[in-house]
C-alpha cells in the first residue's frame, strides 16, 4: 500500500496517481516476499530504484507539496519523496551512527524524565545531529510531539531514517533550521509562535560551533518557551574559568586549533546570556564522560 503519514495519501493526488503508486508498492511487496533467489533479488532492487524515479517525477509535476511513502514488505524504513526538498528522505543508506550519541542517550533521557512531565506538549530539538537522540527519547514520552531540526542536510536525512526505522509516530519530519537566524525566518512558522514550546533540547552544539549559535539558541528559547518551560543543554563546559579534567583541556585545545571560534564555553557566560532572555539556570548536573547537563527555566 502507498501511505502518507503512515495512514493515507494526502494532498491533491488524483485517483490515477494513487492507483499507480499503490500498484507499484504492491509489486515491490510481492517481489520482497520472494527475493531469496538471485534473479528476484536483482529485480527487487531494480524495481525499487524505478519506483523512486517515477514517484519523484509524479510529485515534481504537481503544484502542491506532496509526499509519497512506500513501506517495503520486510522493512520499517520508508522511502519518502518530498516535493519541497526534491530528494529522497530516510532510506537505510541515510542512517548515520555516532557512537557517543549511543552512549549518552540513556543518561540524558534519565534527566529529561525528571523534568519533562507535561501530559501533552511540544518539544523542539535544535541541532539534532543524526537523530539517535530524538528516536530514543520519543517513545518514552508518547503524549509529547517532538520536532527535530538541523542545518546539515545529511543529518536531516539520517533523522528521518531513524524516525522511519523506529516507527516513532510522535516525531515530526525534521526541519532545516539555522539557529543563528531569527525564528521569523524559520520554516513552518505556525509551529513556532511565542510560548509554543514546553521544552527545547540542545545536545553537543555550542562547543563545536561559533558563539553566535549559543546567542541564537538563547534568543529563540526566550521567545518560544512557555512560562515554566525549560531549555536543556548537554556537553562539556568550563566552570568558573576552569576546564577539567585534563582530557577536556586537550579536547578544548584540539577544537580551537581546528577553528578559533570553537571551544568549551564557561557556564557563567552561558548563564549571563540566558538571563538576557528571561532564562534562569536552575541546575547543573554532572554526566558521564566529563559532560554536564544544564537546565534553564523560562521565567
Amino acid at each position: 500500500m502507498a501511505y502518507a503519514d503512515k495512514q493515507e495519501i494526502f494532498g491533491d493526488y488524483d485517483d490515477l496517481i494513487y492507483v499507480l503508486l499503490q500498484g507499484m508498492a504492491d509489486l515491490v511487496k510481492g517481489l520482497g516476499e520472494v527475493k531469496d533467489s538471485s534473479v528476484n533479488l536483482i529485480s527487487f532492487f531494480q524495481l525499487k530504484c524505478g519506483f523512486v524515479n517515477i514517484a519523484k517525477q509524479l510529485c515534481f509535476t504537481r503544484s502542491s507539496c506532496l509526499e509519497a511513502v512506500l513501506f517495503w514488505a520486510e522493512d520499517t524504513v520508508a522511502l519518502q519523496v518530498r516535493h519541497d526538498k526534491q530528494e529522497i528522505f530516510g532510506d537505510y543508506d541515510d542512517l548515520i551512527r555516532v557512537p557517543a550519541a549511543d552512549r549518552n542517550k540513556g543518561p540524558i533521557l534519565e534527566v529529561l524524565q525528571q523534568y519533562l512531565k507535561v501530559d501533552k506538549g511540544f518539544v523542539l530539538e535544535v541541532a539534532s545531529g543524526p537523530g539517535q537522540h530524538v528516536a530514543h527519547f520519543a517513545p518514552h514520552f508518547p503524549s509529547i510531539t517532538f520536532q527535530p531540526s538541523d542545518c546539515d542536510v545529511s543529518y536531516l536525512k539520517s533523522i528521518q531514517a531513524y524516525i522511519n526505522k523506529t516507527g516513532a509516530n510522535n516525531v515530526l519530519h525534521p526541519l532545516y533550521i539555522d539557529i543563528t537566524q531569527p525564528v521569523a525566518q524559520w520554516p513552518d512558522q505556525e509551529k513556532f509562535q511565542s510560548q509554543s514550546c514546553n521544552a527545547i533540547i540542545n545536545i553537543n552544539m555550542i562547543h563545536i560551533s561559533p558563539w553566535d549559535t549559543c546567542k541564537g539558541l538563547m534568543e529563540a528559547s526566550g521567545y518560544l518557551l512557555k512560562a515554566g518551560g525549560f531549555l536543556y543543554m548537554y556537553g562539556p563546559v568550563a566552570v568558573d574559568g576552569v576546564i577539567s579534567p585534563e582530557s577536556n583541556v586537550q579536547f578544548d585545545q584540539m577544537l580551537r586549533s581546528r577553528n578559533s571560534s570553537w571551544g568549551l564555553r564557561d557556564v557563567q557566560d552561558i548563564k549571563k546570556l540566558a538571563e538576557e532572555h528571561d532564562l534562569q539556570l536552575s541546575n547543573v548536573i554532572d554526566m558521564p564522560a566529563n559532560n554536564k547537563s544544564m537546565l534553564f527555566l523560562k521565567r
